[in-house]
């Protein structure tokens, strides 16, 4: 009040610490004045589909930002969310090649998976 009559707690969560006894610095999993508001960016609405494609690993990026997450990816998949395959060049060669002979490969690179075979 006015003439400071009142006392107020203010007590964070546990999952929490508290700067100056008013300021909250939450975890990564929590938000809100006191910390006590649930928030994982890695949990979608439905639990019926994940964030991260392909088994990738979800992980809260920027604890100020809300929603934001990024997401670890499995080998052979890239994007944001996981969702498009890796692009990658693999040569092989299976027979041994004489020093006599030349041997000349033409490799065309393309950004998208979309090209013609």
């Amino acid at each position: 009040g006015e003439q400071c009559e009142y006392v107020r707690q203010y007590r964070c969560a546990i999952e929490s610490f508290s700067i100056r006894s008013t300021i909250c610095v939450c975890p990564l999993t929590r938000f809100g004045p006191t910390c006590r508001v649930p928030h994982d960016p890695c949990e979608t609405k439905t639990n019926t589909e994940f964030i991260c494609a392909n088994n990738g690993t979800c992980l809260p990026d920027d604890p100020r930002v809300h929603g934001q997450y990024i997401c670890i990816c499995p080998l052979g998949f890239q994007s944001t969310r996981c969702d498009k395959p890796a692009l990658g060049t693999r040569i092989t060669i299976n027979e041994s090649i004489s020093f006599a002979a030349i041997l000349v490969y033409f490799v065309r690179f393309y950004k998208r998976l979309d090209v013609p075979l």
